[in-house]
């Protein structure tokens, strides 16, 4: 693998890490590293895709508190977000 070739952690491979679990930010990119060591994914990155997952209609997901130490709980996908 070069350094141009980013690996992106899947939607998919993302709920597996967070279902069901509540987590900070820190928390929930420390897991996707230590389940995906080659992905390239950033603190700011995992944020964007978090707030994503609140708005989505597909994704049941409550967040706690703001900043840093907000903790996220990922209760429910659709099938239709995963694939």
């Amino acid at each position: 693998m070069t350094n141009d070739q980013a690996v992106r952690v899947t939607a998919k491979q993302l709920v597996e890490i967070i279902l069901g679990k509540e987590m900070s930010t820190t928390e929930i990119w420390q897991a996707v590293k230590a389940a995906h060591p080659a992905n390239t994914m950033t603190r700011q990155e995992l944020a964007l895709r978090l707030r994503s997952m609140i708005r989505s209609p597909d994704v049941k997901i409550t967040k706690k508190g703001c900043g840093p130490r907000a903790l996220y709980k990922l209760t429910s996908v659709s099938d239709k977000f995963v694939e």
